[in-house]
């Protein structure tokens, strides 16, 4: 069941969850952080990933 009344869909609002862009920081997240059980247990959740996240390199970051 949707939380969006019937009247706001027939006018075009959209009942589809919109996405979430998690992007950690420096030593990126651990188990318990809210970041790392949002991306396990949402489903409209994208987490950037990197290739070192102690040792950032601009360039990298930016690309990702």
């Amino acid at each position: 069941m949707s939380d969006i009344s019937p009247s706001l869909l027939s006018e075009g609002v959209s009942n589809t969850l919109p996405t979430i862009l998690i992007l950690p920081g420096l030593g990126n997240s651990g188990l318990g952080h809210w970041q790392t059980h949002w991306a396990a247990t949402l489903s409209n959740v994208v987490r950037v990933q990197q290739r070192e996240w102690d040792a950032p390199q601009r360039n990298a970051w930016v690309d990702a």
